[in-house]
């Protein structure tokens, strides 16, 4: 077996094997090159193979920052991370991989792999890795239903009172292109990450996640009320799944339960358009956030994370840089947009 590096060369081959045994759009190749162009990421992408014939990718990232050290990810900025592997390999391909990574774990301060998306790779890295101490989840939702038995069976009535309050304040939802939408999108997103205190991409980083992954892998969805925008959503979007990534809502007009309207309507348009899942995101157990998607009736599927290395985390960073969040609250707008994606590409969350 050769374990190496890929390169732009293998963009085809590496999509070809990904997309036999990934529905998620992270693992594509076209991620490493958004992660390079937003973020500058020195991105170890690893191959293995048979012959001239791939069995097993593991995309890594090496992520340097002077305030939060140096770590490896698979995946920043994603919920689903970790290898795939082909149906003849098996956890000797990771251990080939860790060895072919353990020069660059070494000078690291641990390697992260997010919630793998194969069952037998996460048999793999319980028996290699140590669990994370975090509780992340995500709640599923089944599409293969009508979108009126998901409404009726699945949504609480909390949620459907508030869909409700919105349509009688004539929100609307629309799958909208990207181009000015974006700029529209942006705006609210950056107050609402002020308010959350939390920092916040660069534009680059979404306008390269439309370069790179097209229609056919991210959409983006906005509520507005008589033409201004008031809220949005981006999702991925694999084959069978849709992935809601970020959902940013002008706090201005929360009260008017735009997130309710908008989750709902991306819900609807799944169904309609064939998919099979509706995935909410990663969410700690417990908090606020984890509270408002149980009330849409998913099934709640944990999403651990796997560690190899001398520090590794023992809580979630948002929990850990707290001081940080009562900081960013305060900053005004224009200074927390330029010096945020420098905070947020540090800690790769």
């Amino acid at each position: 077996m050769n374990i190496r590096l890929a390169t732009d060369e293998d963009k085809e081959s590496w999509n070809r094997f990904v997309l036999k045994h990934s529905d998620n759009p992270c693992h594509l190749y076209e991620w490493r090159k958004i992660l390079e162009q937003a973020y500058g990421y020195e991105c170890i992408y690893l191959i293995a193979e048979e012959g001239n014939e791939i069995v097993s990718v593991f995309p890594t990232v090496m992520i340097r920052s002077k305030l939060f050290g140096t770590q490896i990810c698979s995946l920043p900025f994603s919920d689903y991370g970790g290898l795939l592997l082909s149906n003849e390999a098996g956890c000797t391909v990771m251990n080939s991989f860790l060895e072919s990574l353990s020069t660059s774990i070494g000078k690291a301060d641990f390697l992260e792999v997010r919630t793998p998306v194969q069952t037998s790779v996460a048999d793999c890295l319980s028996k290699n890795l140590e669990r994370g101490k975090m509780e992340y989840v995500t709640f599923v939702t089944d599409l293969s239903k009508p979108f009126e038995e998901i409404w009726k069976k699945d949504f609480d009535k909390h949620v459907r009172n508030a869909m409700r309050k919105a349509i009688k304040n004539n929100l609307e939802v629309a799958n909208e292109k990207w181009g000015e939408n974006l700029d529209e999108f942006y705006h609210i997103y950056l107050l609402t990450m002020k308010k959350l205190g939390s920092p916040a991409h660069r534009l680059k980083f979404f306008k390269s996640l439309h370069d790179l992954l097209r229609d056919e892998h991210v959409k983006l969805f906005l509520s507005k009320k008589s033409n201004k925008t008031i809220g949005g959503v981006v999702a991925f979007t694999g084959r069978r799944t849709i992935y809601a990534s970020y959902e940013v809502t002008d706090p201005n007009y929360k009260n008017l339960n735009p997130a309710s309207l908008l989750f709902s309507r991306v819900i609807e348009w799944g169904c309609s358009k064939g998919y099979h899942f509706f995935d909410f995101g990663r969410t700690l157990r417990g908090s606020g956030v984890y509270n408002f998607k149980k009330q849409w009736g998913g099934k709640e599927i944990s999403q651990p994370y796997y560690y190899l290395g001398k520090k590794i985390p023992q809580q979630d960073p948002r929990e850990k840089y707290v001081y940080l969040s009562k900081l960013w609250g305060k900053l005004p707008i224009s200074i927390a947009k330029r010096i945020g994606p420098y905070i947020k590409g540090g800690i790769g969350q």
